[in-house]
């Protein structure tokens, strides 16, 4: 029987065989399912960009070949926006319905969803929330309004609105003076750190700065004819005295120092007028601080317009746009703003151009690849997008289709150091060391130094790498000061460039008066005159000049002044008595002129003590302080010449209009009050001494 029962028990054991096999197979297949769900759960959420749908061509033009690996793809605006609003509906929907756990829950989910894809600003919803905060503190909820400003704070991070919001909150819901009073504060650093980062605050003192400018050279031409006003009357009148009569030459004196005034249309050149006149009778430091200023006028107005300029082109989002994405590195969030751009501008290919940049930082070769197909679709004529498609097959190490695009490029430029340098790289990768040579030796040619500067870019890692093709920043900067943006060629304008622009800039009437003020002072001044020019004496302050005395008399005096203070030898009573009650007077108004010009201007008393160094400082810091502080104090100035000096740009917007602060008025209001406390603490020091 055992002999009988054997092949079955080899065959039972056969069949147990198999069905362990047939167990374990089936359990790996469960396992793997298991695994695929989980990754799908785990991938839920992820953004992946959609294939692009392949482009129909002519028989005649075979498509290019481009990396097909989804993995490849990058950033996918319109799903992250459709989420992202559909999140935040969501949220609005939980706090209609007064159900506020689901809504907080929902405010981390789109905190957790924009750290997973990588956006770390959120501008448009910030500003919502704040709105939303301002609504609840209205409404007394100061709990919610709270919340809102958490999560402005985590899609804005670092914004002063929200700090200052913030505070508000605090203030008004009685949480303490303290706390309030540090979110102030923290809010304020803040605002001044955006003002410094987005160069905004840098402007505006700028501007102020180059405003104050002319301001003090408009004051300091003031202060000079003030002084020197009685000194020219009595040069005219002993003139018209001694050819004419003398009774001409007091109205005459009069008629030639306000004659731009009696012209009408020189008297907004006032002030250049009384530099000339005055500048024959003004000390040496009076001399070099008016060259000084008239210098600064000459170039303040192209330094003003250039000024503006940089304004426009640091507060312009697309601008500042485009020049991140032509500088700073890949992220979602600069995709998020050139995608918006390339919407906004579908025909233009430099902002596909510089889309496709991105991409190819951040490897998603896949979209760069396509950005740059449309980009020659576009502009046929770019061969720098033909350079960059041959990096990514580089990239990919795919280098004879690397080297096929840079010949290509070659092709339309062949000029191009950057794709001959490419090129010899492509075939060392790929062994061809005779080609790569060809190469290198033609690019060499061109241009040496570039290609030496290019080789001198590798030595970081240690491994060759290919250079992409960018738009220069200067091209940018050279498009705006050209009063455009850039072109759909993404180079500059054929024209003078920034120097020829900037040069161009002198050609305007301030700068040409400023000029011929200059050489008419100094032409004035230089002029050979029989014993100089008209003096004032200093302690009575009647004028004389050579016809009143001698040279060998002292030089600051009068001449009754010289015998009753430095020789000493006495007048007569009631000519002394005279004397002294002239000398107390004129002391006593220039004490009043002196003092009450110091406190409306700080500085301008140091100037007409002869302090002139000092004073000017004084002035120019007031008068950019006070500038940045209360731009509106230059509307009657705008009015009186007519000038369009854009005052628009002095004063800072915020969306929403508040809660903000605005860091240049805080910053000049500070400066105004240092600077006047330091000029009166310094003169009271100087009259108790």
């Amino acid at each position: 029987m055992i002999n009988r029962l054997q092949p079955k028990a080899e065959r039972n054991k056969g069949i147990g065989s198999r069905m362990i096999g047939f167990r374990f197979g089936k359990a790996l297949i469960c396992l793997a399912c298991c695994l695929a769900v989980s990754f799908a759960v785990a991938e839920q959420g992820k953004i992946r960009l959609r294939q692009s749908a392949p482009e129909v061509r002519s028989e005649a033009e075979p498509a290019p070949r481009g990396p097909s690996d989804s993995s490849l793809s990058g950033f996918d605006y319109e799903a992250f926006e459709n989420r992202l609003q559909s999140h935040w509906f969501q949220r609005k929907a939980f706090l209609a319905e007064g159900r506020e756990n689901d809504a907080l829950r929902q405010s981390e989910r789109i905190q957790a969803f924009c750290t997973e894809e990588g956006i770390g600003r959120l501008r448009g919803l910030a500003d919502a929330l704040i709105v939303e905060s301002d609504h609840h503190l209205i409404r007394g909820n100061f709990t919610k309004a709270l919340e809102a400003l958490d999560l402005a704070e985590q899609l804005d991070p670092g914004r002063s609105q929200v700090r200052l919001a913030r505070a508000g909150v605090l203030w008004k819901s009685g949480r303490g003076t303290f706390p309030a009073l540090a979110e102030f504060l923290s809010g304020l650093r803040a605002a001044i750190t955006e003002g410094v980062r987005d160069f905004s605050l840098v402007n505006r003192i700028l501007l102020s700065l180059i405003l104050g400018l002319l301001g003090t050279t408009l004051l300091f031409s003031i202060m000079m004819v003030l002084r020197y006003q009685i000194p020219f009357r009595h040069e005219v009148e002993e003139w018209f005295g001694a050819r004419v009569r003398s009774a001409v030459g007091r109205p005459v004196g009069y008629a030639l120092l306000v004659l731009p005034f009696l012209t009408w249309v020189g008297a907004g050149w006032a002030c250049f007028y009384w530099l000339i006149i005055t500048f024959r009778f003004m000390r040496r430091s009076e001399r070099a601080a008016t060259i000084l200023l008239l210098l600064a006028t000459f170039l303040a107005v192209p330094a003003y317009r250039v000024a503006v300029t940089v304004y426009g082109i640091t507060t312009d989002p697309v601008t500042r746009t485009t020049m991140e994405a032509a500088t700073g590195p890949y992220s979602p969030s600069r995709i998020v703003d050139m995608q918006k751009l390339v919407e906004a501008h579908p025909e233009d290919a430099t902002y596909r151009f510089l889309l496709a940049g991105l991409y190819a930082k951040g490897q998603f070769f896949n979209d760069a690849f396509n950005e740059y197909q449309k980009v020659l679709e576009i502009d046929p004529g770019r061969y720098e997008a033909l350079i960059n498609i041959g990096n990514i097959y580089y990239e990919l190490q795919n280098f004879d289709e690397a080297g096929a695009f840079y010949l290509r490029s070659l092709e339309q430029h062949p000029d191009s150091v950057l794709a001959l340098y490419n090129l010899h790289r492509s075939h060392a990768e790929g062994f061809r060391f005779t080609a790569s040579e060809e190469a290198l030796t033609r690019a060499q040619n061109l241009d040496s130094e570039r290609v030496t500067a290019l080789m001198a870019g590798e030595e970081g890692d240690g491994r060759s790498h290919v250079v992409p093709a960018v738009i220069d920043i200067g091209t940018i900067w050279n498009a705006a000061f050209a009063g455009g943006a850039l072109h759909e060629t993404g180079r500059a304008k054929s024209g003078p460039g920034v120097t020829g622009l900037l040069a161009a800039q002198l050609v305007n009437p301030v700068s040409i008066a400023a000029l011929l003020t200059l050489i008419l002072a100094i032409l004035l001044g230089r002029l050979p005159a029989e014993k100089g020019p008209a003096r004032r004496c200093i302690r009575c302050g009647r004028p004389f000049c050579h016809r009143c005395k001698t040279g060998r008399e002292g030089h600051e005096y009068c001449s009754q002044c010289l015998h009753l203070f430095v020789l000493g030898d006495g007048l007569a009573p009631e000519t002394k008595t005279k004397k002294m009650f002239e000398v107390e007077s004129y002391e006593k108004r220039l004490r009043v002129v002196r003092s009450g010009i110091g406190w409306l201007f700080p500085g301008s008393s140091h100037v007409l003590r002869g302090r002139i160094l000092a004073g000017c400082l004084f002035l120019i810091g007031w008068f950019t302080a006070v500038l940045m502080w209360q731009p509106v104090a230059l509307l009657p100035l705008e009015k009186f010449t007519g000038f369009d000096l854009r005052l628009d740009l002095l004063y800072s917007g915020a969306v929403p209009a508040s809660p903000a602060v605005n860091a240049a008025a805080i910053l000049g209001l500070a400066g105004a009050i240092l600077i006047w406390l330091a000029v009166v603490v310094g003169r009271s020091k100087r009259r108790e001494s």
